[in-house]
């Protein structure tokens, strides 16, 4: 077994089929197989277990099995083929014409490692291995894609599987005999509104050592994989789940416990909770690294050593003793070979989110210091936010907010662009600033654009020091936090949102769906109004009116997992406008809890007692919509108010019933300021994925 793993390079000796003697880090497995990421994780032995959990699924003898303790014969190599996942692929690398093709289509090189590792894996292991490669991150081209299409389907999830349940089932352990999941739901408020907390348990399950852990869903994909918590006095175990870029939007969870086998529990749902927060996006996900060493130096120990702040260590390299401090940076060698296996630079302080502890550090070479954030996946970012390091001892001088570039990446680090548009300073239009906690805030701007913001989607962003003054020092960096900044502000509510008792915020949407019972006039001059008689939905917004757009959707949309052509048939073609207060200037301002109306108008003649949109149908006919029984809304942002090109989705709510006895609804002016934006449009009639 050892000799076929080192095809990959692996260094797997040490485990012993054994939770207690596993190398690889799960937890870091785990985050990765639900992130929904392209690519591979970061740390080497993280990136390792995918070949073990291969291994794991499909072996079915104890790795270090001797099949020819009897003697070299066949029978034994048939044993060993059979039951060893790794002969087989060994065997397919090195002679393809014996890998199966059960619908005609053979195994074939392609020019890429990554595309030949996943067909021989699909030919050693007969499955279609589609799921747990997409969870790894591996894209399959369509070679791979036709070459796996050809097998069944692997209906278990072994991108969860770990050393402790392998050891479990060679023990030849019980399988869970509970088939129901408790799990409980909590969502933060205010700064906390992105937190959802989970508790986790199977009551009155007979086999607990059978549990191999929770897999948490949001919005139809899988979020996390929680193992259970060994050390919890009732059995439950609590997880959070804290949002990212995700800003003003609904999300519906779901929990499925798997056992060791992976069997599951049936699935546990949830109501659909909606999150609002401030942007500001987390860094769990996220890694650093730079050109500069830290200031306070870097402890070289090998891999079996656990390293923990204020503790003396010998460096196996210098041989002098030196007290550990998490300013300081960490080489780990391979214990046999002395081989560097890894190297953890102390710069990732500066994305804990502790301002009492900062990274400071230096080149080498007097070169330009820089340090890079690879967010691991790609965001949405309008801005960042940067205390420097100007207050401690280590650092002699002030960092000058300009003295230093920002360059950013959309293709996980492969090539830079400058941002040139930012600034640090206090600004007259109010984009740039420094908050209370001492951060300089930049939002990113277009080019000779000072007014508007607008949204990078990025992977990576990197700061490089420089500048034109004697005081300026290339060669040094101190930063103490960094944050990068998400959209936070286009919501859309059907109905109206408030705080409640428990700073919670609800939504009463009591008789904001119903009948008109009157004309509402949107414009003196032009006559133009909502009739008497029309079927409307009314809401809140948060948004530029100029620049938003809601679409609105009947009970046929299926949330968070939905098609193209089932979304673009569900939408409820008909009329909207917004209220916006509108300043002497003419100039549309951004709106806070600002109302939206969309509308149908009650038709006459041949549909009397319909509703929809008068002539606008084939030939001036009428455009005939059947009322809905559920509705729910979306909020796009355009870059044209004029002709609504570039539309991206920002918000959405919750789905609300269609009352069956449809209310009065009157419409009045609350305040004289309040005007529309726009003449009512037709909603495009088209739709888009939220991946899009």
């Amino acid at each position: 077994m050892q000799k076929l793993l080192t095809i990959f390079g692996l260094n797997l000796k040490k485990t012993r089929d054994t939770a207690a003697t596993s190398r690889i880090p799960y937890p870091t497995v785990y985050k990765h197989v639900t992130s929904s990421t392209i690519g591979k994780p970061g740390q080497v032995f993280a990136q390792l277990g995918m070949y073990w959990q291969l291994h794991l699924a499909y072996d079915k003898n104890y790795s270090h099995y001797d099949y020819y303790k009897t003697g070299y014969n066949n029978d034994n190599y048939v044993n060993m083929w059979q039951n060893e996942f790794f002969a087989r692929y060994y065997i397919y690398r090195r002679d393809m014409g014996f890998a199966p093709k059960p619908g005609g289509v053979a195994l074939t090189n392609s020019g890429s490692v990554d595309q030949n590792v996943m067909r021989t894996a699909i030919a050693a292991a007969g499955k279609d291995l589609t799921e747990f490669f997409t969870a790894w991150g591996y894209q399959m081209d369509a070679g791979t894609q036709a070459y796996a299409a050809q097998f069944p389907k692997e209906e278990r999830k072994i991108q969860y599987l770990n050393d402790s349940a392998r050891e479990y089932q060679l023990a030849n352990g019980p399988a869970m005999t509970s088939t129901e999941v408790n799990a409980e739901l909590s969502q933060g408020t205010g700064a906390n509104a992105k937190k959802v907390t989970f508790q986790l348990s199977v009551p009155g399950e007979s086999n607990p050592d059978a549990i191999l852990g929770y897999e948490i869903i949001r919005n139809g994909k899988p979020a996390a994989f929680v193992e259970p918590d060994k050390t919890s006095e009732d059995g439950v175990t609590e997880y959070v789940d804290v949002i990212g870029s995700e800003n003003n939007r609904v999300m519906d969870y779901k929990v499925v416990a798997y056992d060791k086998y992976l069997n599951t529990t049936a699935t546990k749902v949830f109501d659909s909770i909606k999150i609002r927060h401030d942007g500001e996006l987390p860094s769990d996900d996220w890694t650093v690294s730079t050109n500069t060493v830290s200031d306070y130096g870097v402890l070289t120990v090998y891999d079996n050593t656990n390293v923990v702040e204020g503790k003396t260590y010998t460096d196996v390299l210098t041989n002098q003793k030196v007290t550990y401090s998490k300013k300081m940076g960490i080489k780990y060698l391979d214990s046999d070979t002395g081989e560097t296996l890894e190297t953890v630079s102390a710069s990732k302080l500066i994305i804990d989110g502790d301002v009492s502890t900062s990274f400071v550090g230096s080149t080498a070479n007097n070169s330009a210091a820089w340090f890079a954030i690879n967010l691991n996946r790609k965001q949405n970012v309008v801005g960042v936010k940067i205390k420097f390091a100007n207050d401690i001892e280590e650092m002699p001088y002030t960092t000058r907010d300009w003295a230093f570039s920002l360059e950013y990446s959309n293709n996980g680090g492969a090539s830079y662009t400058r941002l040139g548009a930012f600034e640090f300073n206090n600004s007259s239009n109010g984009v740039a600033h420094e908050d209370e906690d001492g951060y300089k805030i930049a939002y990113f701007k277009k080019a000779g654009n000072n007014q508007n913001i607008y949204g990078l989607d990025i992977t990576n962003l990197r700061l490089t020091m420089g500048g034109s003054r004697p005081t300026d020092k290339a060669n040094k960096i101190g930063i103490t936090d960094i944050k990068l900044l998400g959209q936070s502000g286009d919501n859309v509510d059907i109905g109206i949102s408030h705080i409640n008792e428990q700073g919670k915020e609800v939504w009463d949407t009591e008789n904001t769906i119903g009948i008109l019972d009157k004309d509402y006039i949107l414009d003196q001059t032009t006559g133009s109004k909502i009739p008497a008689g029309s079927f409307i939905v009314t809401g809140q917004y948060t948004g530029n009116a100029a620049y938003n757009v809601v679409k609105l959707y009947n009970e046929k949309h299926v949330m968070h997992d939905d098609s193209l052509e089932n979304k673009v048939n569900s939408i409820i073609n008909g009329y909207q406008v917004f209220f916006a207060e509108v300043p002497e200037t003419g100039s549309i301002m951004n709106t806070k809890d600002g109302t939206w109306i969309y509308w149908l108008e009650p038709l006459h003649g041949e549909n009397e007692g319909k509703f929809g949109l008068p002539g606008a149908g084939e030939n001036g006919s009428d455009f005939v919509v059947e009322l809905p029984t559920k509705v729910y809304a979306e909020l796009y942002r355009v870059d044209n108010a004029t002709t609504l090109a570039g539309e991206r989705m920002v918000s959405d709510s919750f789905t609300i019933d269609v009352p069956a006895q449809l209310p009065t609804i009157t419409l009045t002016d609350d305040n004289n300021e309040t005007e529309t934006v726009a003449e009512p449009i037709v909603a495009d009639v088209k739709a888009r994925d939220d991946e899009e």
